[in-house]
């Protein structure tokens, strides 16, 4: 298992939270990543150590 850190950010590029996660591997944590973009509708950078992971955008509000 690795360490992963996500940073919840706005569209300001600034950091409103951080939660740690514990994946097997990127993609898993890339797939935990757009659970959190999508429930918090904001963007969210993944990070193993000093290590970019991938960002993942904020999810996308429907307007009916």
């Amino acid at each position: 298992m690795a360490d992963y850190r996500c940073y919840l950010v706005n569209s300001l590029d600034q950091i409103q939270s951080a939660t740690e996660l514990q994946c097997e591997e990127d993609s898993e944590a890339m797939l935990q990543a757009g659970a959190l973009a999508q429930a918090q509708s904001l963007i969210v950078e993944i990070w193993n150590g000093a290590r970019l992971v991938g960002r993942v955008p904020r999810a996308e509000t429907s307007r009916s």
